[in-house]
């Protein structure tokens, strides 16, 4: 049998492959749960973090952009437009109302005109009028009715800024009215999403970060250390023979018992065994059953007995240690007897 730890032998490896960059334990130390053992190179990481915090900043700033939207200053101004639009329709529609005025009085202008072109056909073709007379009266006949169309042109020049007054009230009405409605939902959540992934970006990296420290699993303490700062760590398993840092818990020890598969049948669990050491000691160590573990495995510790079997299987039973004033070591290989029942 070999003597383990009693929560057996934990072989610590990393997550991740890297430099050892300090180490926080020695062999022999008495470590809690959660107490750091080593470092992993963590400085490309840590530079990753604070870009991401950058970013986050970044995105916490839009959020808040759009959420406000835009400035209070603006209401005033937006305000100010749809009064100033409003003023331009009104002036619009009077300068309408001018044209059309315009026309009105130069029409009455033509009618007026023509009677006394009228008059002055029958008083010319009577000889009591002047002709020239009769060739002004045509020409002012035809100077107002240049002047009634040259008004319509102007009524309905008036009339296309007065739809484009219309136009721009309406447009300095909505923006005024977008500003009063507040940020639209789809860009906040967006910018809010955006902020989340930042955020979950940064913890990743903080996670990351956290994972390059190795922190020991439960109470226990450092058997064998075969670490040294400024060494690369790979995640290859190793056994706890050649493992970089093996912890155990050493206030009880354990005998993990190979039985060979063809004196297994002859075990009773529970059967009272006694341990000496090996090479040498006559006092024998008392031992106590803790449980057996029922997967039969390939043999792997070896006596150097020459009638020692190497291609065989063993059952693993778990024996515990009761004399623990014996200097026994983790590792340490014991001449196992167990009791078996007379056939």
């Amino acid at each position: 049998g070999l003597v383990e730890p009693s929560s057996e032998n934990v072989v610590i490896g990393v997550s991740e492959p890297g430099l050892v960059l300090k180490l926080h334990v020695k062999v022999g130390d008495k470590v809690k749960a959660g107490a750091p053992l080593f470092e992993i190179d963590s400085r490309t990481l840590q530079s990753q973090r604070g870009v991401a915090l950058a970013a986050v900043s970044s995105a916490e700033a839009e959020l808040k952009r759009v959420v406000a939207f835009r400035r209070k200053e603006d209401e005033a101004i937006l305000r100010a437009r749809v009064e100033q639009a409003r003023a331009g329709v009104t002036e619009a529609q009077r300068a309408v109302f001018q044209a059309q005025a315009t026309v009105s009085e130069h029409e009455w202008s033509v009618k007026d005109t023509e009677a006394r072109l009228k008059r002055l056909r029958v008083t010319v073709k009577a000889a009591a009028t002047p002709e020239e007379e009769l060739e002004r009266a045509e020409y002012a006949v035809k100077i107002s009715e240049a002047r009634v169309a040259g008004s319509k042109e102007a009524v309905q020049v008036a009339a296309a800024k007065e739809q484009g007054a219309k136009g721009a009230l309406e447009l300095a009405q909505a923006e005024l009215n977008v500003y009063l409605a507040g940020a639209w939902e789809p860009d906040v959540n967006r910018a809010q999403t955006a902020l989340e992934e930042a955020k979950a970006r940064v913890k990743q990296l903080e996670l990351d970060i956290e994972r390059r420290t190795v922190r020991a699993p439960l109470d226990s303490t450092v058997v064998r250390l075969n670490l040294r700062e400024g060494e690369f760590a790979t995640t290859t398993n190793a056994l706890a023979e050649n493992a970089p840092l093996v912890l155990g818990d050493l206030a009880a020890r354990h005998v993990r018992i190979d039985i060979d598969e063809f004196d297994a049948r002859r075990f009773v669990p529970g059967a009272k065994a006694v341990a000496f050491l090996k090479g040498g000691g006559s006092d024998p160590i008392p031992l106590q059953f803790v449980e057996v573990e029922p997967f039969v495995i390939p043999k792997r510790a070896l006596t150097n007995s020459q009638r020692e079997l190497v291609d065989t299987r063993v059952l693993q039973v778990i024996y515990k240690i009761i004399d623990e004033k014996s200097k026994i070591y983790v590792g340490q290989q014991l001449d196992l007897f167990i009791d078996v029942p007379q056939p």
